[in-house]
């Protein structure tokens, strides 16, 4: 992760709060003191010292981490499964493309798109490529003005857990689209449920700055 007042940091880690039912959710950062809001309709931060834009990284790893159930959102569009054999994945796996109709989340992009690869004999995600198409980030990659995404780059979820009888990607790691090169490894830990929700983390507070959330390039 590199953020400006930082510089390169070798790992980032936050802990998050998602109210499934509103999917309205709060961050806090503990190694660099920021925390993020997303109150259903704005983002707002406080302190925010991670490079990437706040409305954008409050729903990344919502999404990884619930993709299977979130095929079924109403603006989903989905293509047929494909029995394919990756050279990435021991199994034969199903392929799925996953696309939206609209954006389906301020800081997300309806260019966004997902394929994924789901094991032909337990039926579980192993992996997924994806782009992102949200015009913020690509800017502060310093993506060429033509490009319109970034990617599409490679996952492989190489560890599945359970949690109250619900599995999920624990262990993963992100390659290029080839799978010869790795960018990063990913960790999810600490999965509850029926957590309080703090309702007070919806009120913005004086030093917050919104951001703009607009799927639009500089």
């Amino acid at each position: 992760m590199y953020s400006k007042s930082l510089g390169l940091l070798k790992f980032w880690s936050n802990d998050q709060m998602v109210d499934m039912k509103t999917r309205r959710s709060y961050q806090d950062w503990p190694i660099v003191g920021s925390k993020m809001t997303y109150d259903g309709e704005k983002v707002w931060s406080e302190n925010w010292r991670v490079g990437n834009p706040p409305a954008h990284q409050h729903s990344v790893f919502y999404y990884y981490l619930n993709l299977p159930w979130l095929t079924q959102d109403d603006n989903v569009i989905l293509g047929d499964a494909q029995k394919i054999q990756h050279k990435v994945f021991e199994n034969e796996v199903y392929k799925v493309d996953m696309s939206f109709r609209e954006s389906p989340v301020v800081g997300k992009s309806q260019k966004d798109t997902y394929t994924l690869y789901i094991d032909s004999e337990s039926y579980l995600l192993v992996g997924y490529e994806y782009t992102i198409g949200y015009g913020p980030l690509l800017d502060i990659l310093n993506l060429p003005k033509d490009q319109e995404v970034f990617g599409p780059v490679l996952r492989v979820i190489n560890y599945t857990g359970e949690v109250e009888g619900l599995k999920f990607p624990i262990l993963f790691t992100t390659y290029n689209i080839d799978g010869t090169e790795e960018y990063g490894d990913h960790v999810i830990y600490d999965i509850k449920f029926n957590e309080p929700f703090d309702e007070s983390r919806m009120e913005m507070p004086p030093n917050a700055v919104i951001d703009p959330g607009k799927d639009i390039r500089k």
